[in-house]
């Protein structure tokens, strides 16, 4: 997955993420606004109105297709509640349904394993 520090006004996101080929633009875009207000243990619960603003998607309709795309994916999972926000539980995108979550030092900086220019 990716991780946020917290101690700077940045986050960490995997290139792996921006990598897959079968992620939609929305989709990648609302599951950086997700790792955004994760915890370190990936959980966060931004609102609906919250993730429209930050996103710059316009619909209600839109935005939760392209959750249930993510959950559906297999990169998030979607707990919701009855008068409240739903709790989002971020998933590692590189692996398997239910891994650990890797977070702020267990990361690895610049680690990749493309070839430069290739």
């Amino acid at each position: 997955m990716m991780r946020d520090i917290r101690t700077k006004n940045w986050f960490w996101i995997e290139n792996s993420l921006i990598d897959r080929e079968d992620l939609e633009a929305y989709e990648k875009l609302i599951y950086m606004a997700l790792v955004r207000y994760a915890d370190n243990d990936g959980k966060c619960f931004p609102g609906l109105e919250l993730l429209m603003k930050v996103t710059g998607i316009g619909s209600r309709k839109t935005l939760t297709k392209y959750l249930r795309s993510l959950e559906e994916k297999n990169l998030i999972e979607i707990k919701k509640r009855t008068g409240k926000g739903n709790i989002y539980f971020l998933k590692n995108v590189t692996e398997e349904p239910g891994a650990k979550v890797t977070v702020g030092a267990e990361m690895t900086r610049g680690k990749s394993d493309r070839t430069p220019g290739a």
